[in-house]
């Protein structure tokens, strides 16, 4: 986009919304695996559905192709797919080719009615005459915000085998450092700093 309209781009005040790395993981892993509803909108998301039902649980999502795709290895069960943009860091979505951000401001999910008022703010700043709340812009979603559920992140990551903790925190450290949120490596690790912070 940056390229197609380099002057617009460039004026306008961009932004966008991140969540944590566990979060992605779980709501990608969901969207294609569990919840059956037709919006495998590519054909890599219908790809990726048949992959995440052959694999058959989160867990082996997580040791297969997240830790494969982390250190640049092809996934041998089924060969390689393709890797879909919901398993890439969201450093790779937002930044350029020299590491910077391609946004001016990184709302975060779990704190976004926060964030929302941030952004009007900064919106109104370049241009007073544009109308712009954080309730407006909420009002206008699809689906109520409801902010992140931890209860079912944890249940995921939950594994006596192996610390998923661990292989997400290593496959997406880039995320955990650019933008600020904790890595963890128990469940309890994750109440304390995702829920009762």
């Amino acid at each position: 986009m940056s390229s197609a309209w380099s002057d617009g781009f460039q004026q306008c005040f961009r932004w966008t919304i991140t969540r944590s790395p566990y979060a992605r993981l779980v709501e990608f892993y969901d969207r294609l695996a569990v919840r059956n509803q037709k919006d495998a909108n590519t054909k890599l998301d219908t790809t990726w559905k048949k992959r995440l039902n052959t694999l058959g649980s989160f867990f082996e999502f997580i040791v297969g192709p997240v830790r494969m795709y982390h250190f640049s290895m092809t996934p041998t069960a089924g060969g390689d797919i393709g890797r879909h943009p919901g398993t890439r860091s969201q450093e790779w979505h937002l930044t350029n080719s020299q590491s910077q951000l391609l946004v001016d401001y990184v709302a975060r999910y779990d704190h976004l009615k926060v964030d929302l008022l941030k952004i009007c703010q900064k919106v109104k700043q370049k241009d007073a005459s544009i109308p712009c709340s954080a309730d407006a812009l909420l009002a206008k979603t699809v689906q109520p915000l409801k902010g992140e559920n931890h209860e079912h992140i944890m249940k995921y990551f939950s594994s006596d085998r192996v610390n998923l903790f661990q292989i997400v925190n290593d496959a997406f450290a880039n995320d955990f450092l650019k933008f600020n949120y904790p890595k963890v490596n128990s469940i309890e690790e994750y109440q304390k700093q995702y829920i009762d912070q």
